[in-house]
């Protein structure tokens, strides 16, 4: 299309194209605008210019306008020149929406639809996910279903699982102007996430702060802490659960400065409206002190060893050791020692006796008697009242209770 105006050749002009009020190209020599179809020209003497479009599309239809200003700054338009594109329709898929974010167990709705349809008529819908068919259109699941009509189809997935995530793909089989086609949609791209838990607690023989974010889906998660004036280092580690979701956990050392202070964890996920945390106080002392325990523990323990072994020698010795009338207990004002022996149900004591005598007797015997040599052992049962049961009972009987008879030979020296 062509425009030119009648003005001395002396009148220097410019010419400007307008489609729908928007310009196409300001320059009144030849150039090449955005679209290599679409090109301007103007004539040596600036009298006229043309405009060219190659490959004309449907979207190419509409009034395209000429207008021409001169030097002095006038301007003067033309009537404009209406462009019509005919031809087979153009026909487009469209998908909505684009994608898709849903929590575990909600609902996800997507639609399908072609935006021309003159001269089209639609056969079938179907729809893949990740390239493979979901449902077909005369089919029915206990989780998905299809609804199609004449321009457009809808997906409908109830009870989502982390299998569901993907991309669903809306593809149309349809015949155009007696040729059988097939339109394809850019997808919808459905996301299903798990919104993680948290937990917070300290592991005191570690002397760690352990925070944990459990079972989220997708992967990527931010664990932050938050704590006054103060900071220091996290090692975190991320696992993958059987069931496809993640684990995260992250650690810090607990300090001497820490005590008392009150630390939070932060988790902030795709899941969450709002970042999700909880606070701890930090508590008890120093693992320093439990460690110097069992440092102290295990050097006192040789030494209770040995102090056993000695007191458990001494007690053997001691057993093992005869019993000598020198050892025995010498009874008070009569040189007489006496033991005990259980045998059985009768009590047996045994008594070393010594002679007593006079001073001059015993002055005129030591010579020939000594007490090693005088000594005899004799059994002696002891013969036991039974106690009163009453209060009516004398001194005497009780006294009587624990009297000891004894049949004692004396026998001088061979």
């Amino acid at each position: 299309m062509s425009c030119s105006i009648n003005r001395a050749q002396s009148v220097r002009i410019s010419h400007h194209w307008f489609k729908k009020n928007t310009e196409i190209q300001d320059n009144s020599r030849v150039s090449i605008t955005s679209s290599s179809r679409v090109s301007i020209t103007s004539s040596s003497n600036l009298q006229s210019s043309s405009l060219l479009i190659s490959s004309l599309t449907p979207g190419d239809t509409g009034l395209y306008v000429c207008q021409i200003q001169l030097m002095n700054g006038s301007f003067y338009t033309g009537e404009g020149t209406y462009l019509l594109v005919t031809g087979a329709a153009a026909v487009s898929v469209l998908q909505l929406p684009p994608s898709l974010i849903l929590q575990e167990g909600q609902t996800a709705n997507m639609s399908c639809s072609i935006e021309e349809t003159q001269g089209v008529r639609i056969l079938h819908y179907y729809w893949f996910m990740n390239g493979i068919q979901v449902i077909s259109a005369d089919q029915d699941r206990s989780r998905a279903s299809i609804t199609s009509g004449l321009q457009s189809s809808s997906l409908l997935i109830s009870s989502l699982t982390l299998g569901d995530t993907g991309l669903y793909v809306c593809q149309i089989q349809a015949i155009n102007k007696s040729i059988p086609r097939t339109y394809t949609g850019n997808g919808t791209r459905l996301l299903v996430t798990v919104s993680p838990g948290i937990i917070l607690r300290m592991e005191e023989e570690e002397n760690l702060l352990l925070c944990e974010a459990q079972r989220f889906h997708p992967q990527e998660l931010k664990i932050s802490w938050r704590f006054p004036l103060m900071e220091a280092e996290t090692q975190d580690t991320l696992t993958e659960n059987e069931d496809g979701t993640y684990t995260q956990r992250s650690t810090m050392n607990i300090t001497e400065e820490m005590r008392g202070l009150r630390v939070t964890c932060v988790l902030e996920h795709i899941s969450l409206t709002a970042p999700l945390h909880e606070t701890i106080t930090v508590t008890g002392s120093s693992s320093f002190d439990y460690r110097y325990l069992c440092f102290l523990l295990l050097l006192l323990l040789p030494l209770l060893c040995v102090a056993f072994i000695v007191r458990k020698h001494q007690r053997r010795r001691g057993v093992d050791r005869p019993e000598t009338p020198e050892t025995s207990v010498i009874t008070k004002g009569r040189g007489n020692q006496s033991s005990q022996d259980q045998d059985g149900d009768s009590a047996l004591h045994y008594a070393t006796i010594f002679p007593s005598v006079s001073g001059a007797g015993r002055k005129a015997q030591k010579p020939w008697v000594s007490e090693e040599e005088c000594t005899e052992y004799a059994a002696v049962k002891v013969v036991t009242r039974p106690l009163p049961h009453t209060s009516t009972g004398t001194q005497r009987d009780m006294e009587e209770s624990y009297v000891c008879y004894a049949a004692l030979r004396m026998s001088p020296p061979p």
